[in-house]
């Protein structure tokens, strides 16, 4: 009779029989794989289309003068290709009675839910380019998908923008470090239950966390329309006629020396003195994670060239910090980056808008 001991054994020689010869030590070359590694880099273009309402003051075919322009985003409710229904809620229901307004208007509709960032881009370059609209006086508003829409919009492109009024919206706080120098007036109902006001609670805490002064005009016994009693208030627009860009606005893009770095780079350089000039950069590094570089500038007489130099540590384990270095001539704004670890990169930017 074979014990159970016996039986064990001879199971751990037939185990051992039956094993692979690569896992006894005996490496077998890797079978080569039929995937081959490659990499898509090609500019794409798209049409945008986009239906909008356009609303032009009294005494605009008068004269030269530059119009300061409101554009808003609807709701959800008004999605679809019927523009009737953009006149709603806010400025173009407004407008319909009060030919006096002293803005410019631009409603546009959204064809199916959400906003596209890059239409609406599009579209403010063509009203900019066809009518008397100042391009420093360009002022961004929205309910509900429509705040939505403000935050991302303003900021993918914080500088396009003297002011924002995003009203029962939310965004991504990541976006704050661009938004700080925006003038912001948030509004939203302490009893929405729609979109609850923490969406927009954590956008104000982001900017100010970000070194931002946003106003915050919560109304207490209000539910999701926050909309009404806002486009209402004079105050509102009054304050939109105190803002006005004041800062040279760039638009670029950076590159790292590694595979997978780079994407868009924005830029507000402001005169701070005789030949002396601030410039903040803000770009994405990964989908969300937004930095920041402050850098200074000198002009120089010799070929009328401005040239930046700035520091930034990024956090990174064992990164170093980012010498920054640039030099605007014309329209053109390009420099480079090093660390003390050996990584390197550049950009390359063309002025937005034109400042003294």
């Amino acid at each position: 009779m074979i014990s159970a001991r016996a039986i064990v054994g001879m199971a751990l020689v037939a185990m051992l029989l039956f094993v692979p010869a690569t896992s006894m030590g005996q490496d077998k070359e890797k079978p080569k794989s039929p995937q081959q590694p490659k990499k898509l880099d090609k500019e794409v273009k798209v049409r945008a289309t986009m239906d909008y309402l356009l609303f032009l003051p009294e005494g605009y075919a008068n004269g030269d003068k530059a119009w300061p322009l409101i554009i808003f985003l609807h709701g959800a409710g008004e999605t679809g290709n019927n523009l009737e229904l953009v006149k709603k809620h806010g400025p173009p229901k407004m407008v319909e009675n009060k030919k006096d307004f002293p803005f410019v208007v631009v409603s546009p509709q959204a064809p199916e839910f959400g906003w596209r960032v890059e239409t609406l881009n599009a579209l403010l370059d063509d009203v900019l380019a066809n009518n008397k609209v100042d391009p420093d006086r360009v002022y961004l508003t929205g309910l509900s998908m429509g705040g939505f829409g403000t935050w991302a919009w303003a900021g993918t492109y914080p500088n396009r923008f003297a002011a924002i009024a995003p009203i029962c919206g939310g965004g991504n706080p990541a976006h704050a470090i661009r938004l700080k120098n925006i003038p912001t007036w948030v509004f939203h109902g302490a009893k929405d239950s729609v979109v609850p006001l923490q969406r927009s609670q954590e956008m104000v805490d982001a900017m100010k966390k970000a070194g931002g002064d946003p106003k915050f005009t919560i109304y207490p016994e209000a539910n999701h329309d926050s909309w009404t009693a806002t486009y209402d208030n004079a105050d509102l627009y009054k304050w939109f006629l105190q803002q006005k860009r004041d800062v040279t606005a760039w638009n670029g893009t950076w590159k790292g020396d590694k595979e997978g770095y780079g994407g868009n780079l924005l830029c507000e350089a402001r005169k701070i003195g005789e030949n002396q000039w601030a410039a903040t950069f803000s770009g994405y590094c990964g989908r969300d994670y937004v930095f920041q570089i402050e850098m200074k500038g000198q002009k120089t007489a010799a070929d009328n060239a401005i040239r930046f130099e700035g520091e930034v540590d990024l956090g990174e384990p064992n990164g170093g910090k980012y010498q920054w270095t640039g030099e605007i001539k014309g329209d053109n704004f390009k420099g480079q980056y090093v660390t003390q670890k050996g990584k390197k990169g550049e950009f390359t930017m063309k002025v937005d808008n034109k400042q003294p």
